[in-house]
């Protein structure tokens, strides 16, 4: 997949905000993810075979540490990384501060924490 206005889009206003707080929902079907992560750098992963199915998709990579809280608990962010898989994209709301946007399987909100 090349990479489409609205991916280019959210790559550009996640880099204006490197070396931010970032809390990201995301919402898939009945789940819902709480993901904060102090952003220090994001790049795309073109599409690839998995073992899972689930990152097969080209996606975005957030680095940086963070944390997953969900159920009141609060985990370390697994290899200190978020994947957002960007097939269909759309990019619902830009603003300064927050993003929302759809892809193929999940809604996201980003807030600048």
């Amino acid at each position: 997949m090349a990479l489409n206005a609205a991916v280019h889009t959210l790559m550009n206003w996640l880099e204006d905000h490197r070396d931010q707080s970032l809390l990201i929902h995301k919402h898939e079907q009945d789940d819902s993810d709480h993901v904060r992560i102090n952003l220090s750098g994001v790049d795309f992963k073109p599409e690839t075979a998995s073992i899972d199915g689930y990152t097969d998709e080209s996606a975005l990579r957030l680095h940086g540490e963070g944390t997953v809280l969900n159920d009141g608990q609060s985990l370390p962010l697994s290899q200190n990384a978020y994947v957002i898989p960007v097939d269909g994209l759309t990019l619902m709301e830009l603003l300064d501060t927050r993003m929302i946007m759809r892809t193929n399987i999940a809604e996201y909100t980003m807030y600048i924490d």
